[in-house]
């Protein structure tokens, strides 16, 4: 194990919430995390819906519901912390190269999850409300992907969204380590990246560009100085990673400065 210092005093194999202290075949464990493989239909249901109902104290509560797959859910500490005080988080996060909400959810668990999403949005979803949809960004890598999921998020957004008066963020990604950071402990420059590791999720971004309810958010950046990209949160070393792409409990609370600007630059929060 690495030294203290070296760790900067964070569990680097830690991912958020409740998740277990290992590296190898980690499986989030959260109640509104859903894992693909060894969930049921009927448990699906009860979760999604339980997840996707925002615990608002008043009625005059706005709420942001978080909507992807893993990546969403290593998000997830820091879109809460960026929100505090100020809206709810409702969200729901599934594992599956076909899950989460995107075009590609045609059959199977993952259409049904994404089904239940939507459902849940129109049950739920009151005016000033966010939508925040997460994805890896290489689910979005080729044209025929992008224009496909732009579509999707377009009908989210002009059918769902705008006439309840609700606005859309998508994320962006960080950038994908060469190795796990397992292997990084000891000589962090073992996970530097290339910068030309681009965030493949900014396909997307020209979606924000029809409508000012729409919002793009970039992080990728947030991770790279002018000539790599970091496995450890910038300026510590504290590791931000516990794989090659998923955020830890500290990756994903540094973002949320980031975050919270974003979301009052765009006019959302």
């Amino acid at each position: 194990m690495a030294s203290e210092p070296l760790l900067g005093g964070d569990n680097p194999f830690s991912c958020w919430g409740d998740c277990p202290a290992s590296i190898a075949n980690t499986i989030f464990q959260h109640y509104c995390y859903l894992d693909s493989a060894r969930t049921s239909s009927a448990v699906a249901a009860q979760r999604v819906g339980d997840c996707l109902l925002p615990n608002r104290p008043s009625p005059s509560t706005r709420a942001a519901f978080l909507l992807g797959d893993s990546h969403a859910a290593s998000i997830k500490v820091g879109v809460e912390r960026a929100l505090q005080g100020r809206m709810v988080l409702a969200w729901v996060g599934v594992t599956g190269n076909t899950c989460g909400y995107i075009y590609s959810a045609t059959s199977g668990f993952c259409l049904e999850v994404f089904n239940l999403m939507r459902t849940q949005l129109q049950a739920h979803l009151r005016s000033g409300d966010m939508v925040i949809v997460s994805h890896a960004g290489y689910k979005f890598y080729h044209a025929s992907q992008q224009q496909a999921q732009i579509a999707l998020l377009r009908d989210l957004y002009t059918t769902i969204l705008q006439p309840r008066g609700c606005n859309l963020v998508i994320m962006g990604d960080p950038p994908t380590l060469p190795m796990y950071a397992i292997r990084c402990l000891y000589l962090p420059s073992n996970c530097y990246a290339s910068t030309t590791n681009t965030d493949q999720n900014a396909l997307l971004a020209p979606l924000a560009q029809e409508s000012t309810g729409i919002a793009y958010i970039e992080i990728h950046s947030l991770f790279c100085d002018s000539s790599r990209c970091m496995g450890q949160v910038p300026g510590t070393s504290t590791w931000a990673y516990f794989d090659d792409s998923h955020l830890t409990v500290s990756g994903g609370l540094y973002l949320w400065p980031y975050l919270c600007d974003a979301f009052e630059a765009a006019g959302f929060m």
